[in-house]
């Protein structure tokens, strides 16, 4: 065949009967000596046969395309063993078991044990309401002379949570820091 615009427009003008007829005898020598236009022409006639059907609809040809497609294809069979995801699932599944129902059985040696509050026990506190105009150096100076350090505050009243020592004389810091009274404005024990 010449060039490819030249051969499809021949195979064209063979098919809808147009060529003279030299032309067409050179046509069918050529379909009968080379592959390719055997190839080509065979192509234009399946083509040319699924226009040609009168009751082919395209939605119904792309569906029989469909089905002799999956039907063609082989099925895949699923893999045996484990893959990662049931690894992690069953990973995931061990470790709710063990929170679930391992970890409340777990006795403890002592209520509480492991767990101290910041500010200490109640009985070692003491709320402390300082004098507006004390500077932090008059602050630190009484909580040192009764050993006590602020674990909270200063609250909504303007109080701060003061612990003081294991074992301290509470009722002596409270007289000490009462003693104060151009610091400390009030100083009550909860």
């Amino acid at each position: 065949m010449r060039d490819d615009e030249d051969a499809t427009e021949r195979l064209l003008n063979y098919r809808a009967g147009r060529l003279s007829d030299e032309d067409r005898a050179a046509f069918e020598a050529e379909l009968a000596d080379g592959a390719e236009a055997r190839r080509s022409h065979d192509l234009a006639d399946r083509i040319a046969a699924g226009f040609d059907a009168p009751d082919a609809t395209p939605g119904e040809v792309g569906w029989a395309r469909l089905k002799r497609s999956i039907a063609a294809e082989p099925v895949a069979k699923p893999k045996a063993g484990f893959t990662v995801w049931h690894l992690a699932g069953a990973a995931a599944a061990a470790i709710l078991l063990w929170q679930v129902g391992v970890t409340p059985l777990i006795e403890r040696t002592e209520p509480g044990a492991g767990y101290t509050t910041a500010s200490g026990d109640a009985a070692d506190i003491l709320r402390i309401a300082f004098a507006p105009e004390a500077t932090e150096a008059q602050i630190r100076a009484v909580l040192g002379e009764v050993g006590g350090r602020i674990v909270d505050g200063p609250s909504a009243l303007g109080l701060y949570s003061i612990a003081l020592p294991d074992g301290a004389d509470l009722s002596a810091a409270v007289s000490a820091l009462r003693a104060r009274a151009a610091v400390v404005e009030t100083v009550t024990q909860p």
